[in-house]
């Protein structure tokens, strides 16, 4: 089997759901589904920290209650023994009955999701094949754990990092008592993705459609100024149309405007738009670029940050003042700098990511406790940047 060329790097933190992994699982479980390309897959998933307060949890910013935070140590336990082990078919058969009857009703959900166990289910999965013990003749996968310090300004959090020995999952925890932020949890994550392209995802986003990931490669190959190509979900739909008034080029990109985008028809080409804004939603994007520029150094992230919300909104402002200055031949020639794009089909109109609203999955008892403290907030899932998008008008 080819050496895989992406890392699947997924972000997690505390949600009101846990100690139950549903969310987690039905996002992989819809990797597992949707998304193919020959060479496989590689996957490292990030734990964040959290605190424990006395006060109303905050989950997006990682405090908790105590009893949360045990909640959560337990979902970190047995998300990672499944994951190491090689039982992801164990979470597809466990929750095979409840995705089955799940409507998964949310703001980006615009249709109920009839599922059958068989959907999540098959005897061979070479698109998301997480290790190879089995091949390799071990009964149970090995695994090895490392303990690596943090820079001192990130004290008194570590990082516990538990991996296959064939590297083809890894675990990251964030230990200490404090969260890091999707920012910097996907910074310390991408220090151990040895692969070229790095598909980023968060932990309550799945995808809804078959995807062929390598013809997304062979675009990003035949175009070295393309970094980024995103997913649109609900919140992004008609993105082109709300990001572009007359004055402003164009944001729809013909299938011939870049080499591996042409098709023999309408079903084989593969529609872009120009994006002038960083989505930290699930994303496939070149690991230099992350390293090169993200983490450069220039936009000095900190505890709690989302990369969305500070480098994307660096992004966004640099192209609508080269466009108010020079034009459309500068605000294109800003948007060079970034080379970021979306997966546009028809128009727009379809939604290839779905969000996972993991308080579908609560008690009624709990979802009455949740809606009495009036708490809306889910963790590292979102951030405030999600439903800006007439914000993003250029």
């Amino acid at each position: 089997m080819p050496r895989p060329r992406v890392t699947i790097l997924i972000t997690s933190s505390p949600i009101p759901s846990h100690p139950s992994n549903i969310v987690l699982a039905t996002v992989i479980a819809s990797m597992r589904r949707h998304l193919r390309d020959g060479a496989g897959f590689r996957v490292v998933v990030v734990f964040d920290g959290c605190s424990e307060t006395t006060k109303e949890s905050a989950f997006k910013r990682g405090k908790v209650s105590i009893d949360e935070r045990s909640n959560y140590d337990r979902f970190v336990d047995e998300s990672q023994k499944t994951l190491l082990s090689c039982r992801l078919k164990c979470w597809d058969s466990n929750n095979s009955v409840a995705l089955a009857s799940l409507s998964l009703e949310s703001p980006d959900s615009p249709e109920p999701v009839a599922v059958t166990t068989n959907s999540y289910i098959s005897a061979n999965c070479p698109q998301l094949c997480l290790c190879s013990c089995e091949q390799a003749g071990y009964d149970v996968n090995p695994v090895s754990t490392t303990s690596v310090t943090l820079e001192p300004f990130l004290k008194p959090s570590s990082l516990e990092i538990t991996e296959c020995v064939d590297h083809s999952v890894a675990c990251i925890r964030v230990l200490g008592g404090k969260p890091l932020g999707q920012a910097i949890a996907v910074r310390e994550a991408l220090k151990h993705v040895e692969t070229e392209y790095v598909l980023a995802a968060q932990h309550d986003w799945r995808f809804s459609h078959d995807l062929d990931i390598g013809r997304f490669l062979s675009i990003l190959d035949l175009n070295d100024s393309l970094n980024y190509l995103g997913f649109i979900s609900r919140r992004t739909a008609g993105y082109a149309a709300v990001a572009r008034p007359a004055s402003f080029p164009t944001s729809i990109l013909e299938s011939s405007a870049f080499p591996g985008c042409e098709g023999t028809d309408s079903l084989d080409k593969i529609p872009l738009c120009r994006s002038f804004f960083w989505f930290d939603k699930n994303h496939l994007a070149r690991t230099s670029f992350y390293r090169d520029t993200v983490f450069s150094g220039r936009f000095r992230f900190k505890r709690g940050d989302f990369i969305e919300d500070t480098m994307g909104h660096v992004m966004l402002g640099e192209i609508k003042a080269a466009g108010i200055a020079d034009g459309p031949v500068g605000a294109l020639e800003a948007w060079r700098k970034w080379g970021c794009v979306l997966f546009y089909p028809q128009n727009g109109s379809i939604n290839t990511l779905v969000h996972v609203n993991g308080r579908q999955f609560l008690s009624t008892e709990a979802r009455e406790e949740l809606a009495r403290k009036g708490r809306d907030n889910v963790g590292m899932g979102g951030s405030s940047s999600d439903s800006l998008l007439s914000a993003q008008t250029v």
